[in-house]
């Protein structure tokens, strides 16, 4: 039986997963081909389970073999400077293959329940992935002044320099095109959803979108958000504190919905000043097996 549990640490199912054998890596060449290898394997466990029927062990056996790809190149980061980001993107993609690989039961047979949420996990997985690929690559020479301060719409998105660029994290930024992206964890606090986490660069509204059979139930806050359009039974979009009234690009939502169960997945899109959406990122449960 299994049953979902919103914890951020994922990466518990990492350490105790059973086969896992780290692909040994020594060589920053050596850890680009393997992350890259891992990505492709990624892509093609995804292909395979989107058949009709899906191809369960294949797709199995292409997800663990991303994971140990994955865990040879977190390792060879741990001696690479500044790769804090990289090895804390491939840590998690890493937690959500086996989250996905969890999901998938060893045998033939109907198209199992839990198919949906592996694929979201693997594709999360990939997305991960994608991000610590640049730490692993030969760093290229940064621009000679910091763009987020110099007066130019340097990536020609229309918005320019930190406190309202969505590619900023701080005046001190020497890219305006910074990808933007958030790290967003769920649990349960005295019977409410709680979504807590940071984002890369700032943003001006957010949308909170409650997805499969859960609607809102009753009260709901969002902090650093000073006004809120309205709300439907799914949702709300809420114009935000940026730039330097929300310096670390804070997010602490709190939700009354109709589940009592953590199993519950929540969509967030984020909007920049021009109202264009700048990024979206699913909230979904952490699977943690049960034992009967």
């Amino acid at each position: 039986m299994w049953r979902f549990a919103a914890v951020v640490g994922a990466a518990a199912l990492v350490s105790g997963a059973a086969g896992a054998a780290p692909v040994p890596v020594e060589t920053r060449a050596e850890a680009v081909r393997q992350l890259k290898a891992a990505i492709e394997d990624e892509l093609r466990a995804i292909e395979l389970l989107k058949k009709d029927p899906p191809h369960l062990r294949a797709a199995r056996d292409r997800i663990y073999m991303s994971a140990d790809r994955v865990s040879g190149v977190h390792d060879f980061l741990s001696g690479v400077p500044d790769a804090a980001a990289g090895q804390d993107a491939l840590g998690g993609a890493r937690a959500d293959d086996y989250a996905a690989g969890h999901l998938l039961p060893t045998h033939y047979g109907p198209r199992p329940k839990g198919l949906p949420r592996a694929i979201e996990f693997l594709e999360r997985a990939l997305l991960r992935k994608r991000a610590g690929l640049p730490f692993v690559q030969e760093a290229q020479p940064p621009p000679a002044a910091a763009q987020c301060s110099d007066g130019k719409d340097n990536d020609r998105d229309g918005i320019t320099d930190w406190t309202v660029e969505p590619g900023c994290t701080s005046s001190r930024d020497v890219r305006e095109s910074t990808r933007f992206s958030c790290g967003v964890g769920s649990k349960i606090v005295t019977g409410r959803l709680v979504l807590s986490g940071s984002c890369s660069g700032a943003f001006s509204e957010i949308e909170v979108m409650l997805l499969d059979d859960v609607t809102l139930n009753g009260r709901w806050d969002i902090m650093h958000a000073p006004s809120c359009g309205k709300t439907t039974p799914k949702g709300f979009r809420c114009t935000t504190k940026a730039g330097d009234k929300n310096p670390k690009h804070l997010l602490d939502i709190r939700l009354a919905t109709t589940s009592p169960f953590p199993d519950q997945r929540v969509q967030l899109r984020f909007f920049d000043i021009r109202k264009r959406q700048i990024g979206r990122f699913v909230v979904p449960p952490v699977v943690v097996p049960q034992t009967p």
